[in-house]
């Protein structure tokens, strides 16, 4: 919870520079969920356990309803210089009836669509925005059959349909805290087209050994770094 209440205090001080991006566990659903197994465990990690075991119950509760109903506000993506679009999992993916490619989304679609409300499932929109994988990366595989995720060609049609250069998302854990996605780069125009996941929850929850990323961006250049995990414990 104090992470959370930090950058929610950056953007209250530096609203034109701080900007915080929803992302799948920005959810009420998905935080129940994580709480409920929580429950059958002795790590309490989630966020919900974290502010009731501060709080209590009651309190508690008063709490997360608003942190919870604040998510719903947050923006889904942020546009850099007209051509760097970050997101958290991906961009919608549509098919017809009949299974075949629809057209790519563009970006006015996005920015029109209503993110005020929970993620509920994996076929709208705002739901796809958080979720998505890669589908075509062996360094990075998507983590069931059942999971939705982004073939080199949708990535292709959505980035030239939006004049877009580069595409940085996080949702998956990556051991250097960055990577770069070299079966989707491409050349549109002359100008070289990237895919990249930053990661900048070191050691994952407590265990998962990798380490911090960050990425710069500077008119157009993608500079990216690592920084060795913090070991913090649980409790």
């Amino acid at each position: 919870m104090e992470t959370i209440s930090f950058l929610y205090g950056m953007v209250c001080l530096f609203p034109e520079y701080v900007f915080i991006v929803r992302g799948n566990h920005e959810s009420k659903r998905q935080n129940e969920r994580i709480w409920e197994k929580d429950k059958q465990s002795k790590d309490r990690k989630s966020f919900v356990a974290d502010v009731l075991e501060k709080y209590g119950e009651s309190k508690g509760r008063y709490i997360l309803k608003y942190f919870q109903s604040s998510f719903d506000y947050l923006p889904v993506g942020i546009l850099i210089d007209n051509e760097t679009l970050v997101c958290h999992g991906g961009f919608p993916i549509q098919s017809t009836p009949w299974g075949f490619m629809a057209d790519p989304t563009e970006l006015s679609e996005i920015q029109m669509m209503n993110r005020r409300k929970d993620i509920v499932n994996m076929t709208d929109n705002l739901s796809q925005i958080m979720w998505l994988d890669l589908a075509d990366d062996p360094n990075l595989p998507k983590r069931s059959e059942k999971t939705r995720a982004f073939t080199i060609t949708e990535f292709k049609n959505f980035m030239g349909l939006n004049k877009l250069t580069c595409l940085i998302r996080s949702h998956q854990c990556v051991p250097n805290g960055y990577m770069n996605h070299v079966p989707y780069t491409h050349v549109r125009d002359g100008k070289e087209i990237k895919l990249y996941t930053v990661f900048s929850a070191g050691n994952y929850c407590g265990s998962g050994g990798n380490k911090i990323g960050k990425m710069v961006v500077q008119r157009g250049k993608v500079t990216c770094r690592s920084y060795p995990p913090k070991h913090y414990p649980l409790e």
